[in-house]
């Protein structure tokens, strides 16, 4: 055999050496890089219409492109443009002339300005919008809590109507009566609770009214909420004196107040006419009949005025001081002892020393005169004592004129 000496063939040594190692080196990044930046450059030079191009070609690479100016330019303008920027807000990025907006803005109106603000920016190729709008808008949260607040008086009132139904009865004010008087006539008008009470108010009425001659007149009308304990009686209308009005408010203080009720007086005194002045003074004179004949008596054959005597004719001139326009004749009387001259005689001085009593005692004396009737008008047979003292009187008769 024979040996080769020399150096091996350019095959051999091909064929000898180790299978290369296709994994990237520092060098083989670095051209890469290299790489990156000639393109940028070449696509800036065919103008901003190739940037899509550029930014795929870098991200293929694994490359990213900025432009530090670009975005703080950006925000300048979307701040200038009122746009809040920061964490909470809007945040803007950069990448190759795209900015790209994320963020919470109010409404979409905000949302379209701002892709406008930052699209409007010298140098932006594109903008990816991506600001979301606010679902909760923070006063409508700080105002959810006041509906609960203000929604909660409705349950109280929806409430307060039973307890008004169901107590209907407390509240109500205690009635008030009225009682007007008119042409000698009581009328009772106001609410009582039921049937027994009206009778026993009506009844009550009645029994303190019907002797004076005053006809009561029942206007009253049943609920059965009324009360009338604290209630009141009002009376109103006319009387014909001050006598008379003490006397109404008296009785019907004993009715109202046997029902739990007060009485409050608003009566007038009326105006008479001549014959109504004389027929009250009448009614008091016959009042008083009783204790003239017992103590307006004179000594046998006298006309003195004694001291008892003068007692009860003081209570005549009070009488007739209260209706002024009526006149008075003052008749003497005598038993049957004596002459019917004398008794006649004697019977027209005892009336005239009456009336001129009268008249000193403040009365006009054109309002009196004296009367004498002797032994013609007795009151009781001349039979007795008695009969006899009965028949020795003094009788007044109120008269519109003599």
């Amino acid at each position: 055999m024979t040996d080769n000496v020399g150096p091996a063939s350019h095959d051999d040594d091909d064929r000898n050496k180790p299978i290369r190692d296709w994994s990237w080196s520092a060098d083989d990044q670095n051209l890469t890089l290299g790489i990156g930046v000639l393109l940028f450059f070449l696509l800036g030079a065919f103008g901003l219409s190739q940037c899509s191009a550029a930014e795929d070609v870098a991200s293929d690479l694994g490359i990213s492109v900025t432009d530090d100016d670009l975005l703080e330019r950006t925000e300048d303008e979307l701040s200038d443009a009122d746009f809040e920027l920061g964490t909470d807000a809007i945040s803007a990025r950069e990448n190759a002339g795209v900015i790209t907006l994320t963020g919470v803005v109010a409404n979409e109106a905000m949302k379209a300005r701002a892709g406008e603000v930052a699209a409007d920016t010298d140098g932006v190729a594109r903008v990816q919008n991506n600001l979301t709008i606010a679902t909760t808008v923070p006063p409508a949260t700080t105002e959810a809590p006041a509906p609960a607040t203000t929604q909660a008086p409705p349950p109280e009132t929806t409430q307060a109507p039973p307890p008004e139904t169901t107590e209907a009865p407390a509240p109500i004010e205690p009635v008030a009566f009225t009682g007007t008087f008119a042409d000698n006539a009581l009328t009772i008008s106001g609410e009582v609770p039921d049937e027994d009470t009206r009778a026993a108010v009506i009844d009550g009425f009645t029994a303190q009214y019907a002797p004076a001659g005053i006809t009561v007149i029942d206007q009253l009308t049943i609920d059965e909420n009324t009360t009338l304990d604290g209630g009141t009686l009002d009376l109103v209308g006319e009387v014909s004196s001050e006598d008379a009005r003490v006397a109404v408010v008296s009785n019907a203080t004993a009715v109202a107040g046997s029902v739990g009720m007060t009485v409050n007086d608003q009566l007038t005194i009326g105006e008479l006419s001549l014959d109504e002045e004389v027929l009250a003074l009448q009614e008091e004179l016959d009042a008083l009949q009783a204790e003239i004949t017992e103590n307006v008596v004179f000594d046998q054959s006298s006309d003195a005025i004694t001291p008892v005597a003068a007692a009860t004719l003081d209570k005549v001139v009070a009488a007739m001081n209260k209706y002024q326009r009526p006149v008075v004749e003052v008749g003497g009387h005598t038993d049957s002892d004596g002459s019917d001259q004398l008794n006649l005689e004697l019977s027209g001085r005892r009336a005239t020393a009456v009336a001129n009593y009268l008249t000193e005692a403040g009365i006009d004396a054109d309002r009196l005169i004296g009367t004498g009737f002797g032994e013609s008008d007795p009151v009781a047979p001349n039979d007795t004592d008695e009969n006899k003292r009965m028949n020795r009187r003094v009788q007044f008769t109120a008269r519109p004129s003599f």
